[in-house]
């Protein structure tokens, strides 16, 4: 047994505390394993993805990787070259560097790629905690899945050659193992900060809160029709879009004719709770076949109580519609979003029973402190000699 345990966290793009941001899944988990004596260490890159800018100062503990490049577009060759050029920094520093065990995450692609292969190099205990379907969200035909092999293959060394595989929903976890049983116990969600309860009441106006980056991910025009049909009904409400990225600026033009709808911009810990304090829904707007699970979006509405309102199929559809959390629906069919709205808003014991199945699910279920015991027996039962 050794005097100490020391625990290296790579995570590339993820909200950082010291930005006014929440603490995010890695950052949660430096904090937790501190409290209970390890040492820990979490790499990080120099530029936060979210507001596109260069990070100079950084609290103990993080240690930053140079990044060389900037990017504005979230799909865009500059943030390959920028994912690259951080694994490169990343390479620099890891392999003169020594630690117990290393979770890093998974994409970004080449930082698992150097992690793995330094976990080979120097016999340490590498966790990969998969978050996205990487490259795969890039194949749209077999010509683009040509293009890419060379990261198909990096993919299946990552995943063939770490210690084990953890991940942030079910789907996910078999798509890394697609012939091999999902073990639960590999399966630990991206869990908010805290478990935050609003005593609500549904007086006017309703709001409707989006809360998330700016980009391409989403399908944020469906929230002018969602305005439009909401307006129709006669329903005194806001939508209140909260966060930053490429199509701010674009959707800031498009919504100053809509006096319903309120552009925040990006928000930090404190104002985002206030926000949540007088929202009653909370807003998931995917493309069609987007890829995602179970996003942070869906467990932090539930966080707060929100019933969820949303367009992303799978996993996340699953489980809002089996646990009555909130409503699913498509652009095709916003008149029924609108008069399930307005039947809630209508049916205040429907709604704060709907609003109670979110707490109970997120406490039951998805508790910080149970995700946390999940990984440190996976640790545990990874590295013995810890």
């Amino acid at each position: 047994m050794k005097n100490f345990k020391k625990i290296t966290l790579i995570n590339i793009g993820e909200p950082l505390p010291s930005e006014g941001n929440r603490p995010h899944r890695m950052s949660q988990w430096k904090k937790q394993f501190e409290d209970i004596g390890y040492e820990v260490d979490f790499f990080t890159s120099d530029f936060e993805h979210q507001r596109k800018r260069k990070i100079t100062e950084f609290n103990s503990g993080y240690i930053l990787l140079k990044s060389y490049l900037k990017y504005k577009n979230n799909i865009s060759l500059k943030r390959l070259i920028n994912h690259f050029l951080v694994a490169i920094s990343l390479s620099k520093q890891l392999f003169k560097y020594k630690t117990d065990v290393i979770i890093v995450s998974y994409p970004t692609i080449w930082t698992a790629f150097v992690t793995v292969l330094y976990g080979k190099f120097n016999n340490v205990k590498i966790i990969v905690d998969v978050r996205d379907k990487w490259p795969d969200i890039f194949i749209k035909s077999y010509f683009s899945k040509f293009l890419l092999w060379p990261l198909f293959l990096i993919k299946k060394f990552v995943f063939n050659n770490c210690s084990t595989l953890i991940s942030i929903s079910p789907g996910y976890l078999k798509w890394a193992y697609p012939n091999t049983e999902v073990l639960q116990k590999n399966i630990l969600p991206l869990i908010p900060n805290s478990v935050v309860k609003h005593e609500r009441t549904l007086n006017k106006p309703i709001n409707l809160i989006f809360v998330g980056s700016l980009g391409v991910t989403y399908d944020l025009d469906i929230i002018f029709s969602i305005h439009d049909e909401l307006l129709k009904s006669g329903l005194n409400f806001n939508i209140i879009i909260a966060g930053d990225g490429p199509r701010y600026k674009e959707l800031k033009i498009k919504s100053s004719t809509k006096k319903n709808i309120k552009m925040l911009g990006w928000l930090n810990e404190n104002q985002l709770i206030e926000n949540f304090k007088t929202a009653h829904f909370g807003l998931m707007l995917y493309y069609k076949n987007s890829p995602q699970g179970w996003p942070n979006k869906l467990l932090e509405y539930m966080a707060h109580g929100l019933p969820i309102l949303n367009t992303l199929h799978g996993e996340s559809w699953d489980l809002i519609e089996s646990k009555n959390i909130g409503f699913n629906f498509s652009k095709n069919n916003i008149k029924e979003l609108v008069k399930y709205i307005n039947e809630m808003v209508d049916n205040v014991v429907k709604y704060n029973q709907y609003s109670k199945n979110c707490y109970s699910l997120i406490n039951d279920q998805f508790s910080n402190e149970t995700n946390f015991n999940k990984l440190l027996k996976i640790i545990n039962s990874q590295c013995t000699d810890l």
